[in-house]
């Protein structure tokens, strides 16, 4: 009895599961709009580029977890020692290596030309509008303004005082190191 109970709550939340995956996949840009947990809207090609490749590669992961992780829960699911299925016995396969070695190299392959691209992008300043000398150092950067004159530096590092809550935190503060 409490084996066909358990055998039943299992098929119903098979069932649920595809419908929670179209629910996850349909609403992302929704539960995401308030965390901001992507990054910024790009404001400049260069960086327009480099959302778009992360948005391709993103959306390339997300299938291949999918696809990986839905052919796993299958395989656990209908393949385990309590239904009665026993194992195949093998320990080796020509065709399974060639094919689990070519569709990563060629989802590889995809994935590098655009970020080729990208990269070539980032690199050309033929057309740059301003020449800027960026130097990093502990905790900081340093900006100069090599065309204007204008020299800062910059510390990545939240006031004491937001930190400890006695100060209001700024607009950006999530978006600040350490």
């Amino acid at each position: 009895m409490e084996k066909a109970m358990i055998h039943s709550r299992l098929r119903r939340l098979i069932s649920w599961t595809p419908r929670a995956l179209v629910a996850l996949l349909v609403t992302p840009g929704v539960a995401l709009a308030e965390w901001g947990l992507n990054f910024p809207r790009p404001v400049s090609p260069i960086a327009q580029e480099q959302y778009d490749l992360h948005m391709l590669i993103m959306w390339i992961v997300t299938v291949i977890f999918i696809i990986v992780f839905g052919i796993m829960f299958y395989s656990i699911i209908n393949h385990r020692k309590s239904k009665g299925v026993k194992a195949a016995q093998f320990s080796h396969s020509t065709k399974a290596e060639v094919i689990w070695t070519v569709i990563p190299a060629l989802i590889l392959l995809g994935m590098a030309i655009p970020s080729t691209k990208a990269l070539i992008m980032m690199e050309d300043t033929t057309e740059s509008n301003m020449t800027i000398k960026v130097s990093g150092f502990q905790w900081g950067w340093h900006y100069e303004y090599l065309d204007h004159g204008i020299e800062f530096y910059s510390k990545l590092s939240t006031p004491r005082a937001q930190i400890k809550g006695e100060a209001p935190k700024g607009e950006h503060y999530l978006l600040e190191v350490d």
